[in-house]
């Protein structure tokens, strides 16, 4: 597809056409024209599509009268006025506390909501103090990742969350997650997520921040 418009120009008596649409994703790329839908579009070197972009469409005819059978997105018309996404955060000092032996919210949600990138990856970050009210116990802190309607896309899980292995002695963690196959343009909302190992001894948080950082 890289070669489109070369191939055009130099296939006599194979017609070309051109229309203008608008991208609607960028993984996979397709593009809105007129009506119609093409879903299998190249790109001419040097284009990088952006959700919400004017474009021109080159297509190659195989012959006169016939739709046609490739097209080559030659680059943006009018670029999209969506605003780029950007990093968020949100941060919560004050001492919460749960007893739930699942992922809950506890005191003020520490959450944020963020627009998914072209890439459709996003770069989450979270630290917290941890500790127990008892020994016999482990605080776990982790991130949750909802769409725009509240329902859960990625849940908070043992296997990425930081944590307390010494029970009623403070300790403070960080950690990182690359998060991918978000649909760009899109809003999200990144959650920190807590929960105790023994119902009988409290899970205590302090100085919790959850960031998302677009991602290549």
């Amino acid at each position: 597809m890289a070669g489109l418009a070369e191939a055009v120009q130099g296939a006599v008596g194979q017609p070309a056409s051109v229309r203008i649409g608008i991208v609607d994703s960028i993984s996979p790329l397709v593009i809105s024209a007129q009506g119609a839908t093409f879903n299998d579009v190249g790109v001419r070197d040097g284009y990088i599509p952006q959700v919400g972009d004017s474009v021109a469409l080159l297509g190659q005819s195989s012959g006169a009268g016939s739709d046609p059978a490739s097209w080559l997105a030659l680059g943006a018309i009018q670029p999209s006025t969506a605003a780029p996404a950007r990093s968020e955060t949100d941060t919560q000092d004050a001492l919460t506390s749960t007893t739930s032996v699942t992922y809950v919210t506890t005191g003020t949600a520490c959450s944020t909501t963020f627009v998914a990138p072209n890439s459709g990856r996003v770069l989450i970050t979270w630290r917290a103090g941890l500790l127990t009210s008892g020994g016999a116990a482990e605080a776990y802190a982790a991130p949750q990742i909802n769409d725009s309607t509240g329902a859960t896309i990625s849940g908070a899980a043992d296997n990425r969350a930081i944590s307390n292995p010494f029970g009623s002695t403070m300790n403070f963690g960080s950690s990182t997650l690359v998060e991918s196959g978000l649909t760009p343009g899109e809003t999200y909302t990144a959650i920190l997520m807590h929960r105790t190992t023994n119902a009988a001894s409290a899970a205590l948080f302090v100085n919790r921040e959850i960031a998302v950082i677009p991602a290549p």
